[in-house]
This record gives structure tokens, sequence and C-alpha cells, in this order.
């Protein structure tokens, strides 16, 4: 810092307690105040603004049951009030169709019931076919799970979009993905 900023900034300390003088504040409230002001911005700070989570719910590296549910618990106590929690996902309709025969022959063809599972809805060689030997599983949930749950915890659903995949047979009739944002209440 320069001198010129140096001595602006002590002058402006001085008009401070100058004022503070005057109204007859003393030192030890100044120092009190200005701790719970710290600590005040403190806490704020520790709180989020936004947390985000993208398409990742359909890989779950704990039980998918129950990874939704937590992961929106959690984001209520890190989001500041009026924080927004946004949340991106497959459109679960995507995961009752016969996906091969969709990629293969572009026939849409519903086979699998909701909510899917690729570790009970298909055997471990129809996997790899669809997908290769070190594709990770994936799980859908229900708009019921996804929606609901963040209403559940409650958030206020401010925002709801739909996007579709380029070039996909699917994505031809409706959207692939699905995102929303919700707002913790404050």
């Amino acid at each position: 810092m320069s001198d010129n900023g140096a001595r602006s900034g002590a002058q402006g300390a001085a008009q401070h307690r100058a004022i503070l003088d005057r109204r007859g504040v003393t030192p030890r409230q100044r120092r009190r105040d200005g701790q719970a002001e710290i600590a005040g911005r403190q806490r704020r700070s520790r709180w989020l603004q936004r947390f985000a989570n993208p398409v990742s719910l359909r890989f779950p590296l704990v039980d998918p049951d129950t990874l939704l549910t937590r992961l929106v618990a959690a984001a209520g106590p890190l989001l500041r009030p009026g924080g927004a929690l946004l949340m991106g996902t497959v459109n679960p309709v995507e995961y009752a169709f016969d996906r091969y025969l969709a990629d293969t022959q572009g026939i849409l063809q519903l086979k699998y019931p909701l909510p899917y599972s690729d570790a009970t809805d298909i055997s471990e060689a129809e996997r790899t076919k669809l997908y290769g030997p070190n594709a990770p599983y994936e799980f859908s949930h229900t708009l019921e799970d996804q929606i609901g749950g963040q209403l559940d915890a409650g958030f206020v659903l401010t925002g709801f979009y739909e996007a579709r995949k380029d070039n996909d047979r699917l994505g031809q009739y409706f959207p692939n993905y699905i995102a929303t944002r919700a707002v913790k209440r404050g």
C-alpha cells in the first residue's frame, strides 16, 4: 500500500473513532461489537449461496435409495437462507425403455419399471453388451423422490428446466434431462 493509502486509511480510522467518541461508545463496546460483527461475518461466510449437484445421482457410490435424501438433507444446513440448491438429473422416463432396441433399431418399447437399477433390472451380460465392461452402474430416481425430496427438506421450488440430447432417439420425443432450482426458506 502506498504511503498515501496508509495515511487515508489511518485518517478514516481516526474519523471513525471520533464519531464513536461523540456518540459515547466506549473502547470496550467497540471491541465487543467488532468481535460480534467479525463472528457474524464468519458465520455468514461459511454458508453457501449455491449448492449445485450436476447429473451425478445416477452413479451413486453409496446406497442409491438413500443418496438423494441424504444429499438434499445435507445441502440445507450448508446454504444460507435464500440460498439455491441446483439439481440436475436424467429424466426417469429414459430408463423405462429398452435402450438396445432404441439405439439399434429405432424402436421405442417400454421394458423396465421405475425406479430403474442396473443392479437388479438387467443381467451383467446385458449391461456389458449395452454399456461396455467398465461402465458404472446407473440408477434412476422417481420425480417424487427428486422434487418431493427437495420440498420435504423445506426448499421452495423456484425453477424447473428440461433439455434434450442431440441426436438421441429418445430425445426426439421427450427431454432427456431435468434440472431444478430450489431455494432455502429463510
